[in-house]
Order: C-alpha cells, then structure tokens, then sequence
C-alpha cells in the first residue's frame, strides 16, 4: 500500500534527524562566523537548519491505523449512500414537508 510504503521512508529519514546528538546544534560560533559588529554570519550558523522548521516530528502510528481508518469510512459510505432508507426526517430537511404538515392531525 502506498500510504504504509511513505510513512516508512519518512520513519527512515526522519530517524536520522532525530538521532543527531543536540550538542552539534548548540555549539557556539567560531571567531570567523562572527561579524565585526557581534552578530552571527547567517551562512555558517550551525544553530538553524531548515529540516528544525519544515520537517514534521515523527509519531508512533501503528501500522493497521490507516486500513482501519479506510474500512470505517468506507462502512460509513455504504451504510449512508445505499443501505439507509428515506425517512420524514429527510424530507423536512429536504423541504418537501413542512412541520405543520407533521404535526397536523390525519
């Protein structure tokens, strides 16, 4: 399934982000990454990387929770589009019948 194939090359990439010692990301500049007036050169700040901001935190999903998700929607569709029958409900929301038509005696 595609789905179980992509959640599995983002499990393997995203491992390795998570397994980086936090240390590499704090150290401090070195002289040369330093401008003359004390800010930091944005080039060679070791502190920010891109993949921080746009890589989502990986979760421990189970591998059956997409097919689960998939069958009950799909139990929901059949239920809703074939199995249901038309009911007075549907036709007041329908505008077929009003709630005087109801309510008044037969």
């Amino acid at each position: 399934m595609n789905v179980t194939r992509t959640y599995r090359v983002r499990r393997l990439l995203f491992q390795a982000i998570k397994s980086t010692p936090r240390t590499r990301f704090s150290q401090t500049a070195d002289k040369s990454a330093v401008l003359p007036d004390g800010q930091l050169r944005y080039s060679t700040n070791k502190k920010w990387h891109a993949a921080m901001n746009f890589v989502p935190k990986p979760r421990d999903i189970p591998s059956y929770q997409y097919p689960v998700i998939i069958a009950s929607a799909g139990v929901c569709l059949i239920y809703f589009c074939l199995l249901r029958e038309e009911n007075d409900l549907d036709r007041i929301l329908a505008g077929e019948i009003t709630v005087e038509d109801v309510l008044k005696p037969s």
